[in-house]
């Protein structure tokens, strides 16, 4: 049975066919990406790849901390360990050290793993 009729896995969660999945992740209007329980990449939109100026296939299953080490420990990867922490959504706007600019980030537990939305954003004030 192939993966489109099984279901794509986001989270350890079957979630819809990996066609339909794809098709949805790439009509964003945010950069997007999934990691898992050990915060490997599991999928990268288009958006998120271009604005990070990397290869999707050069991100899915490595750790986000290796392939961006300047965000371990900013306020955005503080966030994605407090929506890990509380299994709950967090919604912020920070400094990315990655992009060099702010950003609004929201950050979604789901399954053993988080689904993370983000845009260029200027700061209040």
């Amino acid at each position: 049975m192939s993966n489109s009729q099984t279901g794509w896995l986001l989270g350890g969660i079957e979630w819809m066919s990996s066609e339909d999945a794809g098709s949805l992740i790439e009509r964003l209007d945010d950069p997007f990406y999934a990691l898992d329980a050990e915060w490997r990449f599991l999928v990268v939109n288009e958006k998120a790849a271009r604005l990070w100026g990397k290869r999707r296939e050069d991100l899915i299953a490595r750790k986000i901390g290796e392939v961006f080490p300047k965000s371990v420990g900013s306020e955005p990867w503080k966030a994605h360990e407090r929506a890990i922490a509380e299994n709950r959504e967090v919604t912020l706007v920070a400094y990315s050290p990655v992009l060099g600019t702010h950003i609004k980030v929201r950050i979604q537990p789901l399954g053993d793993g988080l689904v993370v939305y983000f845009r260029e954003q200027r700061p209040r004030g």
